[in-house]
């Protein structure tokens, strides 16, 4: 009997782990970011960073921007040390990206 409540205890505890883990992606706010698309995958911020683009539905348009200064808006990830965005919306700044100021 007490087995089966230490059991019945870990599902539960799991479950609303997974829940909030859940709930935690849901609910993050947007971020906007400008950058240059570098390739069909990644996108290298105004700040230096570069993010990796998680599949979603706006990320095969997104491909054909490589090379092109854009606004991106999507939830940010770090995973394991490599930053990720899924994409909500995006659109083209430039065909060509602005030179680095010194």
């Amino acid at each position: 009997m007490n087995r089966k409540k230490v059991f019945l205890a870990m599902v539960v505890i799991g479950l609303l782990i997974a829940y909030f883990l859940l709930l935690s992606n849901i609910l993050a706010a947007p971020s906007v970011m400008k950058g240059i698309v570098i390739s069909d995958s990644k996108i290298l911020s105004d700040d230096g960073k570069t993010y990796k683009i998680n599949n979603s539905e706006n990320t095969f348009s997104l491909s054909s921007c490589v090379g092109k200064r854009v606004e991106v808006v999507g939830i940010v990830e770090d995973l394991e040390g490599e930053i990720e965005i899924t994409l909500n919306s995006f659109k083209i700044l430039s065909d060509f990206p602005n030179k680095r100021r010194s």
